[in-house]
């Protein structure tokens, strides 16, 4: 065979062997890009089965890595088939596949492009045989951050956006790094160098256009994409059920409820969006849910055995429901959508209309102008509402009411509620005996025992608050006045440790906190006190625009106590009243020791996450930029083009001189091989190390001096005489002038 021809074969097999070497930081970038793609698509949907879907991508992941380490590559066309498979499935029919499937959203077509790319990212980590499929990771994962953004704006998803975009950069910079090591062309350190420059140059425009221009491109892109995904799908009877009534796109804001509440979390923020104008006759706090049980670190809703209930449309005539809903809401003009006139089933918790003596029937109007509203807010105890929905979804115990779709831009609901008296003459003549209060409250709403035990200190400081007071008013009235003078609030409150019962931390450590931390308190001194209390969740009245209308952002939101009184019903208390504001500006340092306060806060794991974190970091560091800096200082001397293989020989021998030198056996900078190798005989003596040191110095100046290239026999030779003689030198020092260094040692 033509020896050219030899060299190009060894140079491409040699080039080959280095190309099929995976790296790890390569497939841990590749993870973390695919679970932050699915970690979006979880935080919408809420999915319980998703710590399985994370374990399957790491599963993947771990498994490509260790088949392509071994050499297996036969898994691509099993799974590329199973793949077009599931995705005529998720077409066909969203609900077939398992895993972030919710039979409520069935008729979801985003929610079935979302289990496409779920799947697609999930089978495509068992298939990584090389280093650019593991960069295609970036594509599915993108289109579903991209898919969850434009419904949900939750600056979690932001973030998550940024854990994406900084391993995707790191991904395209290492691969890119390690396609060009593998040829000829950059082995001049010029080119090397330019190489870099390019990488570093590439990584900073990706982060710039990350971090700036996204946020001045972002709401006219959610805009024209909600534009024409509502031409395109404005046929379906999923976007049929809220047609807009005009344009608007302020979005930003996503507004639920969650059927818990964790209190003293950190540090909060808020914004002046507009969300909806209610019109009312009276100014009242606005609720979504109610929680009762508390479990230490916060509230959740009484548990029960039966599911959230589906309520469907009274029986009524199109005329009856309209001319219903045009009595509150004015005339529906050319609107093609009626609304639908619902009844609520009475909760366990709430007493009928006719056993809330004094109370009164309250109308309101809700007018949806911003943001991305899941949630059907209203006063008091809902009794019937009008919306564009054909069906809705009710938890009796936390009366949460859910829409089945985001409450479009401009879209209109009525609701009708049965508020409580608030007069002070009539509370304080209400029955304080627990005998007069239904057994269900009475059950639900005194729990103060968390794992089976009381918090003395509570106790005592309740009796200590309401001592010489005989009615109930005025006990949660003196609690009330207890809490907001004794406590600041604080909107950058540091988090309650999770070892501590937040309620204990907040009344006798910290003394600050924001409205969580004081509804929580109220409920639960009541509770100690034998009042009766659960903690509500929803929004202040807001700002006042007119005549008996009122304004409500997203800074509104807002948690409060309620207190029950027997025959009148559930009455708020809102011990943030009264209480000194102490909120400040936090600045860079005091958000980067809020953040710390709330890794540590939260438990060993996510401090552990930190940590691991912070050691990657600097694991990458030093490999990605301390070995290519060492690498060009010790190749700084060799010409252009030198084969790989001689390349790899060089900085074996290299790096033995580094060891050597950290023996205090140091090669001169103007000294040959021959010369270093004859110093160390003068030094060691003769020895078994003496043949070897001659190979390893034969082979380097073949690789260094000579044209011919090395094979990968002779690297993997210089690789093993090096690990044999530093085996042998390992005990050496130089304080010792003189020495035989033999096998036996």
């Amino acid at each position: 065979m033509n020896p050219e021809a030899t060299h190009r074969a060894g140079e491409a097999t040699s080039q080959q062997t280095a190309q099929d070497r995976p790296s790890i930081l390569l497939y841990l970038a590749g993870l973390v890009v695919t679970l932050s793609g699915l970690f979006a698509v979880n935080y919408t949907y809420n999915d319980p089965g998703a710590q399985l879907i994370y374990l399957l991508a790491a599963f993947g992941y771990a498994s490509s890595y260790f088949l392509r380490w071994r050499g297996v590559k036969t898994l691509s066309v099993g799974l590329l088939l199973l793949m077009i498979g599931l995705a005529v499935v998720t077409f066909v029919n969203p609900s077939t596949l398992p895993f972030f499937n919710n039979q409520d959203q069935t008729d979801d077509r985003i929610l079935g492009l979302l289990q496409l790319f779920v799947w697609a990212s999930i089978l495509h980590s068992y298939t990584l045989l090389n280093d650019s499929t593991v960069l295609f990771a970036c594509v599915p994962c993108m289109t579903m951050l991209a898919l969850v953004s434009a419904r949900n704006p939750d600056p979690a998803i932001h973030q998550d956006f940024l854990v994406f975009v900084a391993a995707s950069i790191f991904l395209l910079i290492h691969e890119n790094y390690l396609r060009t090591t593998h040829t000829r062309i950059f082995a001049a350190p010029k080119q090397r160098r330019s190489l870099y420059s390019g990488q570093i140059a590439l990584a900073l425009a990706c982060l710039f256009c990350t971090l700036v221009l996204s946020n001045l491109v972002a709401t006219p892109l959610r805009a024209m994409g909600q534009a024409l995904f509502g031409a395109i799908f404005q046929q379906s009877p999923y976007y049929q059920r809220y047609l807009p009534l005009s344009s608007s796109t302020s979005t930003q804001v996503q507004v639920s409820e969650r059927n818990h509440i964790r209190v003293a979390s950190g540090p909060v923020t808020s914004s002046d969006q507009p969300l909806f104008e209610v019109t009312s006759p009276r100014p009242l706090y606005w609720r979504g849910e109610v929680l009762t049980l508390y479990n230490g670190i916060g509230f959740e809703a009484a548990s029960t055995s039966s599911p959230t209930e589906q309520l469907f449309p009274a029986e009524q005539s199109d005329t009856q429901r309209i001319q219903q809903y045009e009595d509150i809401t004015g005339p529906m003009g050319s609107v093609d959508t009626s609304p639908h006139h619902f009844i609520l089933p009475l909760s366990p918790l709430e007493l009928d209309e006719t056993q809330m003596q004094h109370s009164m029937e309250i109308k309101q109007r809700v007018h949806v102008v911003g943001g991305t509203i899941l949630q059907i807010y209203g006063a008091g105890n809902i009794r019937s509402l009008d919306v564009p929905y054909n069906t809705l979804a009710y938890d009796q115990l936390s009366e949460k009411l859910s829409a089945p779709d985001p409450l479009h831009i401009q879209s209109i609901y009525t609701v009708v509620s049965r508020v409580p008296t608030e007069d002070p003459s009539i509370l304080r003549k209400a029955s304080s005996s627990l005998s007069d209060v239904p057994p269900f409250i009475r059950d639900t709403c005194l729990q103060t025992a968390v794992n089976g035990h009381d918090d003395p200190a509570l106790r005592q400081l309740a009796l200590q608050i309401t001592r010489g007071l005989h009615n109930n008013y005025d006990k949660a009235s003196a609690i009330r006045a207890y809490i907001a003078s004794h406590c600041k609030y604080n909107l950058h409150a540091p988090p309650a440790p999770t070892d501590q019962d937040v309620v204990d931390y907040f009344l006798f450590k910290s003394r600050q906190g924001y409205c969580d931390s004081f509804g929580a308190a109220m409920v639960m001194l009541c509770r100690y006190a034998g009042i009766p209390a659960r903690l509500a969740s929803g929004f202040i009245t807001g700002e006042v625009r007119g005549d008996n209308t009122y304004l409500v952002r997203e800074k509104d939101k807002h948690i409060w106590a309620e207190v029950f009184f027997p025959q009148i019903g559930w009455v708020p208390f809102d011990a943030t009243e009264g209480a000194q504001e102490v909120t400040t500006s936090p600045g860079t340092m005091g958000r980067i020791k809020d953040f710390l306060s709330w890794c540590f806060a939260h438990g060993a794991l996510p401090a552990l996450i930190l940590c691991t974190v912070m050691a990657l970091l600097t694991f990458v560091l030093w490999n990605e930029l301390g070995r290519r800096l060492r690498r060009n200082r010790w190749t700084a001397e060799l010409a252009p083009e030198r084969f790989v293989t001689n390349r790899e020989v060089i900085a074996y021998y290299l790096q033995l001189c580094s060891f050597l030198a950290r023996k205090g056996l140091p090669r001169a900078s103007s000294m040959t091989p021959d010369e270093y190798l004859h110093t160390l005989t003068r030094i060691l003596g003769d020895g078994d190390w003496q043949s070897l040191m001659q190979t390893i110095t034969q082979l380097y100046t073949e690789a260094r001096y000579s044209s011919r290239e090395l094979s990968t026999e002779e690297v993997n030779a210089m690789k093993q005489h090096i690990s044999q003689l530093r085996t042998l030198l390992r005990h050496y020092t130089a304080s010792a002038s003189r020495m035989t260094v033999t096998a036996a040692t």
